[in-house]
């Protein structure tokens, strides 16, 4: 059952179905819980819950990511304060040992576990780019040997296979990939969606004339079926252009995986993709870019992105929903820092709280700027007399407030749109 996780009617109706029944399934009871956490009071109940639960699955970065904002909407919690400093060190990201040195420009990485013959179409999308220069790396997620039999029917050389004996989960395997790939840059595809033929040429100019480490086009929604094997689109349902702007990339994701492209060396940087997470890895990664590196956006749509039934997005909505908001509140609030003060103004640790202030004020220029981080700035420079920054930040309010009210509408009712057409409530 696909379930709108905005529409609250048809959550309720599935929190009501669940507790009704005595018999249920580990999807069925973290659905439950993610949907109590969107639309119900006492989220830092929840949200401890869903953080346990996650624990017994050894997702210990996600634990992290529940237990921070538990603390943030609950700061007298000092059993779930301790619980998160043992977690602590998992929201470091894992670094490449090794990278292999550039032998080409571009290095495709495409994660698979499906053995779908949907998969044709995408591997052909690349193998008819007009840039010639790549390596198209297809890793196996443990799935069929079939896969192997499709990619060996285009017989090229631009194909390296790589089969991973068990499923690890799509980030963990363009990790594996990552570490194999050649090319200078990185670009992303799924096994289900498709390459325009200039989309590698129209990427790799741009890089390297602006001389940045990345870049993003546009990308075209097309909502489609699957007709024995292959995609029928049915209509182009939106159009993701926006130029790039990290105060909004951290509230709502605009440029999708297939539509970007960056140097490999930013992964000695900043590290890899997070591997125990099933959904937002990649806009993860992203935020963690966005205060680092500027993007270039080419208002040219050169991919498309596929929404049907069986779409991963499309299958687990609530899912994908939930761990989205939380990475932007994850980013949003200091990764964590915020909550860590107020625990320890709750505790009277004064001392402790006004360094960790610091260090969030010494962030604070360079860092995601929105109204609701800037609202929490405000309260803690109440709190610590800081009357001049709490000048800035009342000023800064003030501008986001007049900018942000027509974008987050239109946000809201887009966002609606793509919800309801992507599946039925």
């Amino acid at each position: 059952m696909i379930i709108n996780p905005e529409n609250k009617f048809a959550a309720n109706k599935f929190i009501a179905k669940y507790e009704a029944i005595a018999n249920y399934t580990d999807k069925d009871y973290l659905t439950y819980l993610q949907l109590k956490y969107l639309h119900h009071g006492k989220k830092w109940k929840t949200l401890n819950k869903i953080a346990y639960y996650l624990k017994d699955q050894k997702c210990y970065s996600l634990v992290n990511l529940c237990l921070m904002e538990s603390l943030r909407l609950n700061r007298c919690q000092p059993e779930i304060f301790e619980l998160a400093q043992t977690f602590v060190k998992n929201t470091m990201p894992r670094f490449p040992e090794y990278l292999h040195e550039d032998q080409c420009s571009v290095s495709i990485i495409m994660a698979t576990n499906r053995g779908s013959s949907e998969i044709k179409g995408s591997i052909q999308s690349v193998l008819d780019q007009t840039f010639k220069d790549f390596e198209l790396i297809i890793i196996n997620d443990g799935g069929p040997e079939t896969i192997k039999n499709i990619v060996d029917q285009f017989a090229s050389d631009k194909i390296r296979y790589i089969r991973l004996e068990k499923n690890v989960g799509s980030a963990k395997a363009r990790n594996e990939a990552i570490c194999h790939a050649k090319g200078k840059y990185i670009a992303y595809l799924d096994d289900d969606d498709v390459y325009y033929p200039d989309h590698l040429e129209v990427l790799t100019k741009a890089l390297k004339k602006e001389g940045l480490r990345f870049a993003y086009t546009n990308s075209q929604g097309v909502l489609g079926e699957l007709d024995d094997g292959e995609f029928k689109r049915s209509k182009v349902a939106f159009v993701w252009d926006k130029d790039f702007n990290p105060d909004t990339l951290v509230e709502n994701l605009y440029i999708t995986t297939c539509s970007i492209m960056h140097e490999k060396s930013v992964f000695k940087e900043v590290g890899l993709f997070y591997e125990d997470w099933p959904h937002s890895y990649d806009w993860e990664f992203w935020l963690r870019c966005a205060t680092k590196y500027n993007f270039i956006h080419i208002s040219q749509c050169t991919n498309e992105y596929r929404l049907k039934q069986n779409n991963r997005t499309v299958e687990d909505r609530t899912g994908a929903f939930f761990f989205g908001d939380l990475v932007c509140k994850f980013h949003a609030f200091f990764k964590g820092n915020i909550s860590c003060v107020k625990f320890y103004l709750a505790g009277n640790q004064y001392n402790v709280a006004k360094k960790l202030y610091k260090e969030i004020k010494e962030e604070a220029s360079n860092y995601f700027k929105t109204e609701a981080i800037t609202d929490e700035l405000i309260n803690l420079a109440c709190y610590f007399n800081d009357d001049k920054f709490f000048q800035q930040l009342t000023f800064r309010f003030s501008e986001l407030k007049k900018r942000s009210t027509f974008w987050q509408r239109k946000f809201i009712i887009f966002g609606s749109k793509i919800m309801n057409m992507i599946g039925k409530v």
